[in-house]
């Protein structure tokens, strides 16, 4: 059970949940309701608010906690609202923190919740396919075979698994599961055709993956798909788990699947989603580890990006590093130019004003107290919206052992107390932009990078990010960061043609930010 108590108006942030948690009751109190609410909740990865009718009893309400929305790590927002005649009028907004967690050996995915509007039921039944069935059934026709004194022979089991469910007897019982696969992805193809999925995943080569330098692999667990053909301009995403960083997730490739071209990789072991956009027509493959769902999805890119433009928000700021101000190395040394920065670029495409608050080899540490970081930001009016990209020299100078846990942050009371670690620090910064500019909105960037302590890195920057309620993009889903424009360094910093480059791609990617995440945009200029 988790607790909100109202006592003035705004956002209630509560106790934190646990990732896999189930069956949660929600407890509201101070709303001095004369009707029983209606309680919308949803995450970052729903299109949909799931709708639960409340209780109130001495005028404290209740509400169940959706089981879907625990499965991910993701803060649940809870809109509180009632009916007004024929109007909906929301009265308060919960915030609830999840915290992830490896999902339990005997946890069951539960699919009760008739109102979520994506994939993820199409996720569950294939999930509860495999785990029914598999440990069930096929776990019961072993023991009858086992029990059989491990004889083959005439095998009634053997006999009676090489029969389908059309009745087809087949010449092995291979060829029999086999058969029964491809009817599953039928009915599967069927099911996404129902919901409005573009595209379902082909069949899988199994136990064998496509590396990240573009080669065939094996390994148990994992498995990459037949090619599949995909039009120029349309938008491939997929869902799905990797292994670090050295797993293809999304392939170019020939029909024979001689020829392997990776252009995205995994970030890590966690179920993400993961994108590219289609330049040119051809064949594609994509590589996972299969032990859990995958979801495939070919979309054109108008219905991924809406019309928006960020010229909306006309004054932003960028904190962050020598990527952040444009830093060049010529000569034998480092000069900053921040009017070749990608901030400055995109400010002078959409007739808008950055300012840098940058500078070369800053951390979030130092940060704090370099004159081109927190004392220029508190000096400065405040910005519409904030471009948090730090992080690079964290993990390529102060390493993992400065990067702390999320603890360093939730444990404290006040920012002034937060860990002297990269969750520390970076609260801290935070903390003090929120304060600073209290209406502007803030955007956490990952890094580019994700080998294997930069995607530690990139993965605390995304809990911080949802400790906070705060929007970030991950640059790694854009594929101008695994370009050669952007690969070729000098002296390990872009050139002015790949800060330009870095202009558009943040462009593309904060564009479709701000067009997932409506629900913490809409109230820009509201004050």
């Amino acid at each position: 059970m988790i607790k909100a108590n109202f006592s003035t108006y705004g956002t209630y942030v509560t106790d934190s949940l646990y990732q896999w948690d189930i069956n949660q009751v929600l407890n509201v109190t101070g709303l001095n309701l004369t009707v029983v609410p209606e309680v919308h909740f949803s995450n970052s990865n729903t299109d949909r608010a799931i709708v639960r009718q409340a209780t109130m009893v001495n005028r404290v309400v209740s509400v169940n906690v959706p089981n879907s929305l625990l499965q991910e790590p993701l803060r649940i927002f809870a809109h509180i609202g009632i009916y007004e005649g024929d109007t909906f009028k929301v009265v308060e907004v919960i915030e609830i923190p999840v915290i992830a967690r490896k999902r339990p050996a005997d946890y069951q995915i539960q699919d009760s919740d008739e109102e979520l509007y994506s994939f993820k039921r199409l996720e569950n039944a294939i999930s509860n396919m495999a785990t029914k069935a598999e440990a069930g059934v096929i776990s019961a026709r072993v023991d009858a075979i086992v029990a059989n004194g491990n004889s083959t022979e005439g095998n009634s089991e053997l006999v009676d698994i090489r029969v389908d469910a059309d009745g087809v007897t087949h010449a092995s019982a291979g060829a029999a599961v086999r058969s029964q696969n491809t009817l599953v992805f039928e009915k599967l193809a069927d099911v996404a055709a129902k919901v409005g999925i573009d595209y379902l995943l082909p069949a899988w080569t199994r136990d064998k993956f496509i590396a990240s330098y573009s080669k065939i692999e094996s390994s148990n667990g994992y498995g990459y798909t037949e090619p599949f053909y995909v039009e120029k301009g349309r938008l491939i995403r997929v869902k799905a788990a990797g292994y670090s960083n050295t797993l293809a997730i999304i392939s170019k490739v020939n029909e024979s699947m001689t020829e392997i071209e990776r252009v995205v990789r995994s970030v890590d072991e966690t179920m993400q989603w993961y994108e590219y956009r289609v330049t040119a027509p051809g064949y594609f493959s994509v590589s996972a580890n299969i032990t859990k769902p995958v979801v495939i999805e070919v979309k054109n890119d108008a219905n991924v990006l809406p019309f928006f433009d960020l010229a909306l928000f006309n004054k932003f700021g960028v904190v962050g590093d020598s990527f952040a101000s444009g830093q060049l190395y010529f000569n034998n040394e480092y000069t900053e130019n921040h009017a070749i920065s990608w901030g400055q670029i995109l400010a002078r495409k959409k007739g808008t004003i950055c300012t840098n608050y940058s500078a070369g080899g800053l951390t979030t540490r130092t940060w704090l107290t370099h004159s081109k970081g927190l004392s220029s930001l508190l000096a400065s009016p405040a910005e519409d919206v904030y471009y948090l990209a730090l992080g690079i020299n964290d993990y390529g100078k102060l390493g993992e052992s400065y990067l702390g846990t999320l603890a360093d942050i939730t444990e404290y009371a006040d920012y002034t107390s937060y860990g002297d670690t990269f969750y520390g620090n970076y609260g801290r910064i935070i903390e003090q932009i929120k304060a600073h500019a209290p209406n502007a909105k803030l955007v956490l960037f990952t890094c580019a990078n994700t080998d294997a302590v930069p995607a530690k890195f990139n993965e605390a920057i995304i809990q911080i990010a949802e400790h906070y309620g705060i929007p970030y993009i991950v640059q790694a889903n854009d594929e101008y960061f695994s370009s050669a424009v952007y690969t070729t360094m000098v002296g390990g910093h872009p050139t002015a043609i790949g800060y330009a480059g870095m202009a558009c791609a943040f462009e593309r990617l904060l564009t479709r930010c701000v067009c997932e995440n409506i629900d913490y945009f809409k109230s820009a200029y509201m004050y």
